[in-house]
């Protein structure tokens, strides 16, 4: 297996950790808005992991299945459990990064344009990671010591 096959077995088993994640979201104050907002990363997920398999096919590398992605990632899985927001945004950030740092190790896999797309996604994968989920878990540029943001704040993923 190479490094974007790889990639694709972990994109399939985080998958289905962003759905547990998004199920089982518990006591949150603004529990709708943050639902959707993890089902929507949950739905990015499931397109680049389309646009990769169709990447790797074309390149000729053979699709990896779900028994391979369980067989190689299967310790990644979350286990269905009750989670405040703190403790699924921080969860939600882990993974984030672990999904940046193995596009970066993918792009070596795969000619010049497929590289600067693998690009793009990282890029998207550590703006959550670095910024928004950082920020609404209080690091740099959220709400510190107990202090609110001053106004409201509005992401545009566009």
């Amino acid at each position: 297996m190479n490094e974007l096959q790889r990639l694709i077995m972990f994109l399939i088993v985080q998958y289905h950790n962003f759905g547990i994640l998004h199920r089982h979201l518990n006591g949150d104050p603004c529990w709708f808005e943050n639902h959707e907002e993890i089902d929507e990363w949950k739905c990015c997920i499931a397109k680049q992991i389309d646009e990769l398999c169709e990447a790797a096919q074309a390149l000729g590398y053979p699709e990896p299945g779900l028994k391979d992605a369980l067989l190689t990632f299967g310790n990644e899985e979350v286990t269905p459990a009750p989670r405040d927001l703190q403790e699924t945004f921080r969860i939600i950030q882990g993974i984030s990064r672990s999904i940046a740092g193995m596009m970066q190790a993918a792009e070596k896999d795969v000619p010049p344009y497929a590289a600067g797309r693998l690009q793009e996604m990282e890029y998207k994968w550590n703006k959550l990671a670095d910024y928004k989920l950082a920020r609404a878990l209080g690091g740099p540029g959220g709400p510190a010591a107990g202090k609110p943001p001053a106004a409201p704040v509005e992401y545009d993923d566009d």
